[in-house]
């Protein structure tokens, strides 16, 4: 039982609630007492030095590193990147897609999210480790970080295929300053045409300098198509916005810009043509144990337009994409001495040989030199010219056909290939005041030889017309008569291009109507297939030579086929007009056939050279024979 207290106002209170109050009321005595100096000037010091703490650490923070950090905050809220359009596609003239754009994915790294010194290397190794990087490829990768600007990003693994990309993204969060960039690479489809489309290969420095929309890790076009038409296929970059936290973690994704794709090629050539022209050139130098290398060049020759241009050898021009490039296969080919990346047609300079015989033909009828009707006696097989200034030194310029031709008019002269007739109109003999070699420049620059044909493709060459000054200028020797006597046969000095003869060749067929020949047909939108732009016929010259004179020089060719040099091709069901040559050089001679079908009027002529080939007669024609049954469709 409890007991109760009797308080002054009568009330009355258990005794325990009481005695509680009590003790509440000593606690309250304690805490109120004053605490002791050494406790409070304890208490205070901590105070002040949290306090100098934080106001140093805001000093560092905003003054020493402000900017910095500024900058730092800056760059971490927004980061933009490129977004990569798709190339675009090249396409034969019925449509046939002759390369293919493959989606590879790239391991690339922000520089500008790299920190410095040694936690770079550190991160560095890191990076090495989790992506399995050799240490060559790690050294590679420092010294490219080395010597890039801090604005640009460096490419730690090239062509990681889809499934691994995924992964990669997945992996990525340890590593906020790498990303995964979607690429295209080029996959060529057909080997015959390396020398035509070309290929892709990483910028330069100088790409750099000429061009404000490349970034160090684009691929441009180096030869071929690509790199003529190089801005056209290559499109327009879009841009891409991450908004980062302080972190790096993104937290938002804006497109500023739509990637649009590069615009889509259709050019002249026919597939079917340039693999059957390839193979026929492939398979004739292969059987040739002296022929290094050759071209066929197919052509309309009323249009300018070139349906076959077949370089042997080639080369898989994926080996210098960034999707196969190797090595080995590379080294391969650049020291292969058949010069496999040479692009012959266009850069290869030869004597033409007989196969100059034609225009040098035109020339003397224009320059009333000959006419149809003049003839002459070549019962010898040679000429015989006296030195002016020592009648007893005497030249001798041979035929190929000891005996000679007998009486040989112009049209017999082109058939037979007569050197005796065209040392006579081109050096003068028995009569004959001949062109000289100040007339056969200038008709042979008029049919174009001697000049950049303008054909849309890099590489070009001009090759050499010679006369006394050129001779003096680059040989250091002087002009000997001997010297117009062997340029009249496509001898000596005299070297021209495999385009070139393509080009002068039409403009025989179009009685002088020099045309430029081009590989591209049409340009098209990527987008909706549209056409921006058709290629139109271009004329170099004309009227330098009148046209009954080209009729003359056409019905010499048509001769060679049936009781020349040509009879090879006497019985093919379509009528075919050509000449042959013979290019005489240290080793076996180059091996020329130059003609056009059908003869009344043609719709393709056709040039194939061989080098070190033989006879023209023996070895290129027939490779032309082929190219004629595939075009007409009557092949066995």
């Amino acid at each position: 039982m409890g007991y109760f207290i009797k308080r002054k106002d009568n009330t009355i209170e258990p005794e325990e609630i009481l005695l509680d109050k009590k003790s509440q009321a000593k606690r309250y005595e304690k805490i109120e007492r004053p605490i002791s100096k050494g406790i409070f000037f304890a208490f205070l010091l901590l105070i002040v030095l949290i306090v100098f703490i934080l106001l140093g650490r805001a000093f560092y923070l905003q003054i020493l590193k402000g900017d910095e950090f500024v900058s730092q905050a800056q760059e971490n809220k927004a980061k933009s990147y490129y977004l990569q359009p798709k190339r675009g596609i090249i396409y034969d003239r019925n449509l046939n897609q002759l390369v293919l754009n493959d989606v590879f994915f790239d391991l690339v790294l922000y520089l500008d999210r790299m920190p410095k010194g040694e936690e770079r290397k550190k991160i560095l190794n890191e990076i090495a480790k989790k992506f399995n990087l050799s240490k060559e490829e790690l050294l590679k990768l420092k010294d490219e970080i080395s010597n890039s600007s801090t604005s640009n990003d460096v490419v730690v693994l090239k062509n990681i295929q889809k499934t691994n990309a995924i992964y990669t993204k997945v992996n990525l969060n340890k590593f906020p300053m790498l990303y995964i960039k979607e690429r295209y690479v080029r996959n060529y489809k057909f080997q015959s045409l390396s020398h035509v489309i070309g290929y892709l290969g990483r910028v330069t420095k100088l790409d750099l300098k000429t061009s404000q929309d490349l970034t160090p890790n684009d691929y441009v076009g180096k030869t071929g198509v690509e790199k003529v038409y190089d801005k056209l296929l290559r499109g327009k970059k879009g841009v891409m916005v991450k908004i980062t936290d302080s972190t790096l973690n993104v937290i938002e994704t804006k497109k500023i810009k739509d990637p649009k794709d590069g615009n889509n090629l259709i050019l002249t050539i026919d597939l079917k043509l340039q693999e059957k022209a390839y193979k026929a050139l492939k398979d004739a130098i292969l059987k040739n144990k002296d022929a290094k290398g050759g071209v066929v060049i197919v052509t309309n020759p009323k249009t300018g337009e070139i349906l076959a241009l077949a370089n042997y050898p080639s080369f898989d021009a994926n080996i210098f994409s960034s999707l196969n490039k190797n090595k080995n296969e590379y080294l391969k080919i650049i020291n292969n001495k058949s010069r496999p990346l040479f692009n012959r047609a266009i850069s290869g300079t030869y004597s033409p040989g007989s196969s100059i015989k034609p225009f040098i033909a035109a020339a003397a009828l224009q320059e009333q030199i000959i006419t149809e009707k003049t003839s002459i006696n070549d019962n010898l097989g040679y000429i015989s010219i006296t030195n002016k200034y020592n009648p007893e030194i005497k030249y001798i310029f041979r035929d190929w056909k000891v005996g000679g031709h007998g009486i040989t008019d112009v049209k017999k002269a082109i058939a037979v290939s007569s050197n005796v007739f065209f040392y006579t109109i081109g050096g003068g003999y028995g009569g004959i005041e001949g062109l000289g070699i100040e007339r056969i420049k200038e008709y042979l620059n008029k049919f174009w030889f001697g000049k950049l044909t303008g054909i849309d493709l890099p590489g070009e060459k001009v090759g050499v017309i010679p006369t006394p000054e050129w001779k003096k200028s680059y040989k250091g020797e002087d002009w000997y008569i001997g010297d117009t006597y062997i340029t009249s046969i496509g001898q000596g000095n005299m070297l021209i291009t495999p385009i070139q003869m393509a080009t002068a060749l039409s403009s025989l067929v179009n009685d002088g109507k020099v045309i430029r020949l081009y590989i591209l047909k049409e340009i098209s939108d990527a987008l909706n297939q549209k056409t921006i732009k058709k290629s139109e016929i271009k004329e170099l010259n004309s009227g330098f030579v009148d046209k009954r004179y080209f009729k003359i020089v056409k019905e010499g060719m048509r001769m060679a086929v049936l009781n020349g040099s040509a009879q090879r091709l006497k019985n093919f069901p379509v009528e075919i007009a050509g000449k042959t040559g013979t290019a005489q050089t240290n080793g076996a001679p180059h091996s020329w056939f130059i003609s056009f079908a059908p003869y009344k009027d043609p719709e393709i002529a056709v040039v194939v050279l061989v080098e070190n080939g033989g006879e023209g007669s023996a070895t290129a024609i027939p490779i032309a024979k082929k190219v004629y049954e595939a075009y007409f469709g009557i092949e066995k």
